[in-house]
This record gives structure tokens, sequence and C-alpha cells, in this order.
């Protein structure tokens, strides 16, 4: 049956009590040319579920989406699509849910303890605070690099101590193969075992520093203990030989200065209380002086894998 505008009258008529696959049967048509033409006439149909807008937005305040779709015996696709058309009609505005956290963001120190151990969405469910967003945005907001806050990966390190280390395996990274973690405190308790640079040792004692600031204490062992809290008992790794070359080829790299000052700064700010705001101050001098040793140890691991790709 070809649709005209002689049934315009008639299909607005039946819109106001019935849905599409009603009209369509009524008229003897197909669906979709009832829903074209009612777009074209700019006709408003009757919803399928519009006597369960009001009593679906009533039951819904008081409990979850679950045991509202079980109520109604609807599906969540059905419950996604009565909400939708509830706050687009302002049906009874009043009745509106809103669960986002609206006090100030004070928790960005419990970010700090919880970055390159959990995941994004792990931290932002940990802190109560929206999706993954909010976490993704606060790092970038304060343009720091989350990822290093608490240690490095055992495969950055691990050539450059004569010694095994204590690891923790994280819940961070990808799927298939999360990050193997070696804090601050735990590179700061075996700098004797390793013959890097005065300048980049420095670094590690100021970010270890910033790890027990973090966590509320002066204490090493308090921090792992912390750790083996969060994501279960280390491991020791394998013990290494130390590079030779390691002290001799990084001291071409000029940044005793840097270390230095970035070493003052965060002992001045470790000294004051943990706030939003020295905390924020603390994780920009732990950014900065990670980026650092990173460069230093990234550009020793392609050196010797330059030399090993040479003897073969």
């Amino acid at each position: 049956m070809k649709l005209n505008k002689s049934l315009e009258n008639k299909i607005r008529e039946l819109a106001k009590t019935k849905t599409y696959p009603q009209i369509a049967e009524e008229i003897g048509t197909t669906v979709p040319s009832i829903a074209c033409f009612c777009r074209r006439h700019k006709i408003k149909k009757t919803s399928k579920w519009e006597d369960k807008y009001l009593p679906v937005r009533r039951y819904f305040m008081k409990h979850s989406r679950e045991e509202t779709c079980q109520k109604f015996k609807i599906t969540p696709a059905n419950f996604k699509s009565i909400m939708c058309s509830v706050y687009r009609k302002e049906i009874a505005p009043e009745l509106r849910k809103d669960e986002r956290v609206k006090t100030p963001f004070v928790e960005w120190e419990k970010i700090c303890i919880y970055s390159g151990i959990f995941t994004r969405q792990e931290i932002a469910e940990k802190i109560k605070r929206g999706s993954y967003h909010v976490v993704k945005d606060r790092f970038k907001q304060n343009k720091i690099n989350g990822k290093t806050l608490n240690g490095l990966r055992l495969a950055q390190i691990e050539n450059y101590f004569a010694c095994s280390l204590k690891v923790w395996k994280t819940k961070a990274g990808p799927t298939l193969c999360r990050f193997t973690l070696v804090p601050w405190v735990e590179l700061e308790d075996n700098l004797q075992y390793s013959k890097l640079p005065l300048s980049l040792k420095k670094g590690i004692k100021a970010l270890a520093k910033f790890q027990r600031f973090i966590h509320k204490t002066k204490y090493n062992s308090v921090v792992k203990r912390n750790l083996t809290t969060m994501i279960g008992e280390p491991q020791m790794s394998k013990k290494n030989e130390i590079i030779e070359k390691t002290n001799n080829s990084m001291n071409v790299f000029d940044t005793k200065k840097v270390i230095n000052v970035l070493e003052g700064l965060m002992e001045k700010v470790t000294s004051q209380r943990v706030d939003s705001s020295t905390v924020n101050a603390a994780c920009n001098c732990a950014d900065k002086i990670t980026d650092i040793l990173r460069l230093h140890l990234d550009v020793e691991r392609l050196k010797i894998a330059i030399s090993k790709s040479k003897d073969i």
C-alpha cells in the first residue's frame, strides 16, 4: 500500500495511542513505511513503553538498574530507551538519580599510590570517581606520566644491579603481559650493589623519598608492606652480572646539576604536610627525575643491544 497525504490525518490520530507495528497492521503496510512517513511529516508516535515511564523512573530512584529490569520484566536496552525518553520528554524532572561525586577533588595522593599498580579503571573505582577518564584527565592536566611514579619495570633496571631485587607483579599494563614493578624504595635499599653514576643514585633516593611521602611514612619497609597488601607477595628477580661500562658511558650526560636541583626541591616539598598541593608538586618533581633516569637507562639498553648485535 502506498502512503499519501490523504492518510496523514488517519496516521496522526492512530499515532496518539498506537505504536508503529500496530499502525502498520491496521493500515496494511510495513513498519519502515510508517516510520519514514511519520518522520517526513513530523508525526510523533506513542512509545511502546510510555505507560512505564513514570513507574520505572520512580522505582529506579531507590533500586539498581538490574533490580528495575527484573521488576518490570524489561531488558537493559529497553531500560536505556525508557530513561532516554524520560529525560528527553522531561517527565517528572525532580526524580533525577544523580550519583556523581561533587565534593572537591582530594584523592590525588591515592591516585599516586595506585598509579602504575592498577589500571585506570580500577583506580577510578577505588577512589569512587567516575571512570578511567577521571584518572587519565588528572594526569594529563598535571602533565605527569603515571606509569613510573611508584618505580620502574624490571626490564628497565635489572642490568644495573648486581643483586636480586624484590619485584611485584602489578595489575597494570597489557592484559597478557602485566608490568613487573621494582619500587623506588627497593632500588634505594640496593644502591650499594649498583655502579650507576652518583647523579642517578641521587635521583633514585629523591624518588624513594617521594614514595615514602605519599605513603605517609619514614620507612621503606612500610611502603613495601603496603605494596604487598595491595597486590600480593613480592618475588625475587634473577641475579645479574653488573655492566662494567655503565658508569663511564653514562657520565657523558651532564645532568648532575639538574638532579641536584630536583633533589633539593623534593627535599623541600616532602618536609611539608601531605595535601593536594604538596602531593602535586612532589609528583612533578618525581616525574621529571624519572624522565632523566629513563632516558639514561634506555640509551644504555640501546647501546648494549647494538653491541650484542655486532657480536652476532
